[in-house]
């Protein structure tokens, strides 16, 4: 009797083994399973495609509507990823001797604290780097008449960059061993959409002289970026009112407020001149992004400082926060709702999510 109670007992044991080890093995299968899948999709987003190699479209073409293939958006975030500036630096070749340092400045991002930071490195602030900008917002100037502002603000808009690009091609030249140089870029300095060709013979001055040029750029999560905007309401206009620059057909910005996607592309001025749909300004922002910035971020600003360093060299100041705008935000439930649709529709949202899974959570870097 023992020995039969005995024997069912190891038999139940010997079950019991094996049932959790086979419960294990399961696990670990479908553990296999899920990594190989999440490993295999990363690798697919990193590596340039061999076929189907598709055509660039730039805002300058007849735009066709953006696909909704899945599989065609994956192949252009891989040609992207896998080519993009910031994720290709040679971590070993740094930090970089001599070089320029240019600062692609975003309002309502913390540039202001970025800015200030740079101007610690100057001549000026007993640094030892030459300091250059230079730019301006028409807006102010012009009286607002919505059917005659446009040709005067043009005007002054090209002045303002025709005298940023005539500093800076002074500034990218005769660049001795261990110099650095700044150059900060806000309102109106360039117009980055138009005028890249100009962006890539800076670098080529640069490097040709056996420096770096290294160009950087903060964004901030697209709805908090336009609610932030609003601390800057000039002037007795209604919250609708203020709401307007937010619309796609708004192309001159009457309020002197623009989204992050729209800055970037146009800076100040006219939005969106060429009508192309929010798909076409998402790829056109990403690809810039790709080909010309060496560091870009979403937040974060020490670490920013300290991506900056590693390309630099620069001992390590602080950072104090700097035009932080004190106040209460208040917008309902149906307000926020309304923005972020119209952020949604102009392509900030779709932007701000590209950034992030190119260029800042990209393992492939570490700012």
């Amino acid at each position: 009797m023992e020995r039969t109670l005995l024997t069912k007992s190891k038999q139940n044991e010997r079950r019991y083994r094996f049932t959790t080890n086979a419960n294990n093995n399961i696990l670990r299968l479908l553990l296999a399973a899920f990594m190989g899948y999440q490993i295999g999709w990363y690798r697919k987003l990193l590596q340039l495609p061999q076929q189907r190699q598709q055509q660039t479209r730039t805002l300058d073409e007849k735009h066709t509507p953006a696909t909704d293939d899945s599989d065609d958006t994956l192949h252009r975030l891989a040609r992207i990823a896998s080519t993009a500036r910031s994720n290709s630096v040679n971590e070993v070749e740094l930090p970089h001797s001599c070089g320029v340092v240019f600062f692609y400045h975003i309002p309502c991002t913390g540039g202001s604290t970025i800015n200030h930071y740079l101007l610690e490195q100057s001549i000026e602030r007993n640094g030892t780097s030459e300091y250059f900008t230079f730019w301006g917002d028409p807006r102010a100037k012009v009286s607002w008449d919505r059917n005659q502002a446009a040709d005067a603000l043009t005007k002054r808009a090209e002045e303002v960059q025709r005298n940023f690009i005539n500093g800076m091609d002074k500034l990218v030249q005769n660049i001795s061993m261990n110099e650095w140089r700044i150059a900060h870029a806000h309102h109106n300095s360039f117009h980055l959409n138009e005028s890249e060709s100009v962006l890539s013979n800076w670098r080529s001055v640069v490097e040709s002289n056996g420096c770096h040029f290294v160009a950087s750029v903060m964004f901030r999560d697209a709805l908090i970026h336009s609610l932030a905007l609003h601390k800057y309401q000039e002037g007795n206009i209604s919250r609708e009112e203020w709401v307007d620059h937010l619309h796609t057909n708004d192309q001159l910005s009457l309020y002197r407020y623009d989204t992050q996607l729209d800055y970037f592309l146009y800076s100040k001025i006219t939005r969106n001149q060429h009508a192309v749909d929010a798909q076409v300004k998402v790829d056109r922002a990403l690809q810039l992004l790709a080909r010309h910035f060496d560091i870009v971020a979403v937040g974060g600003h020490e670490k920013f400082k300290h991506r900056m360093q590693q390309f630099t060299g620069w001992e390590d100041k602080e950072m104090p926060r700097r035009n932080s705008h004190e106040g209460t935000l208040n917008f309902t439930k149906k307000e926020v709702e309304n923005i972020q649709k119209l952020l949604e529709e102009n392509g900030d949202i779709n932007f701000m999510e590209k950034v992030k899974l190119l260029f800042v959570d990209n393992p492939v870097i570490s700012l």
